[in-house]
């Protein structure tokens, strides 16, 4: 029962909506890979962070019982603590591939192709 007398059961939808988020950006990134079209990766990357969001209540609830032992139910300091965690991994990932990213672009750059054809000239095919 989605709506019931006790109000709307966030813990248990929004995970849900998560994963069908995670899962169709997934499909799209993949399916967009497969055409050398890396924007459905980027688009996974900028939306960990909202994923993950929806995913709070979850998370929370398994670090609760991970740290101290307690119950299922995750007080706020858990949900803030577990909010922070999420926000900084997110961060962290996007980070890390822009770094990466930045790095490739740097190296073909450098690289210098034939313009009629894009293979390699002569002075890099020997290195």
């Amino acid at each position: 029962m989605l709506l019931g007398y006790y109000g709307w059961p966030a813990g248990q939808v929004l995970p849900g909506a998560g994963m069908a988020l995670f899962l169709v950006t997934l499909l799209v990134g993949v399916g967009l890979a497969a055409r050398n079209d890396l924007r459905g990766a980027w688009a996974l990357l900028v939306l960990l962070c909202p994923i993950g969001m929806l995913w709070l209540h979850p998370l929370a609830e398994e670090l609760a019982v991970i740290s101290y032992g307690g119950g299922p139910n995750a007080d706020w300091t858990t949900l803030a603590t577990a909010a922070i965690i999420v926000a900084v991994a997110a961060a962290i990932v996007m980070s890390a591939a822009l770094m990466v990213q930045r790095r490739v672009a740097f190296t073909h750059a450098a690289v210098e192709r034939c313009t009629a054809c894009g293979s390699l000239t002569s002075d890099n095919a020997t290195r």
